[in-house]
């Protein structure tokens, strides 16, 4: 924490603050798990520190105007059982000005009942392994068919598809983000898509 708050404090930005030394963080406790130098008590412990961290320097009070058509419903895979990643994506989605929800780790059911009743310009899952790969295949299948906006912006990000862009394509996501600030640009994107598919007169000025 002391060293996180004198990087601030020296004028590091959050955004930079979250993506050069808590992501980092984060992928090393995972290396360290897959090679076996760390137990599982020691990696949770790490993240969830790593998680205080993050909701410490959540840089609230700074963020912009919401625009209410920056809707994003931020999930964990199904199955999935880290949330680190996502948690500083929804951070970053957060400083933009966007409207962020969440239910880690919810099944495709319940996730196509949240998007059947509440309007969101993208939805974005996050996955540390490919273990629940079909399972979240199947929440981005049903995302498609309940959401209210029929032409939602799906993303994906996480270790899963480091490296492996042609994932997301197999499992009918829009595209994938390698980290939060890339994330947020992504959301962008796929948010003005989405609303240009809805209503081809709309501008984004």
């Amino acid at each position: 924490m002391d060293f996180a708050m004198q990087l601030r404090d020296g004028g590091l930005p959050l955004e930079r603050l979250r993506s050069e030394l808590f992501e980092p963080a984060a992928r090393y406790l995972g290396e360290l798990w897959d090679q076996d130098r760390l137990g599982f008590a020691e990696v949770t412990m790490g993240l969830a520190r790593l998680q205080h961290l993050v909701h410490a320097f959540s840089g609230g009070g700074a963020a912009p105007d919401h625009d209410d058509r920056r809707r994003a419903l931020m999930l964990t895979a199904p199955g999935e059982q880290h949330s680190l990643g996502n948690s500083m994506v929804q951070e970053s989605l957060r400083a933009e000005g966007w409207h962020v929800s969440s239910c880690p780790s919810a099944d495709a059911r319940h996730i196509a009942g949240v998007v059947a009743r509440e309007w969101f310009g993208v939805v974005g899952f996050s996955a540390s392994t490919d273990d629940h790969i079909d399972d979240l295949a199947q929440a981005v299948t049903a995302v498609r068919e309940s959401s209210l906006n029929r032409s939602v912006g799906i993303m994906v990000g996480g270790p899963a598809f480091a490296g492996r862009p042609g994932l997301a394509l197999e499992i009918d996501a829009d595209g994938t983000a390698a980290n939060a600030p890339d994330a947020v640009l992504l959301a962008r994107r796929l948010l003005i898509l989405s609303l240009l598919t809805a209503n081809p007169s709309y501008s984004r000025a």
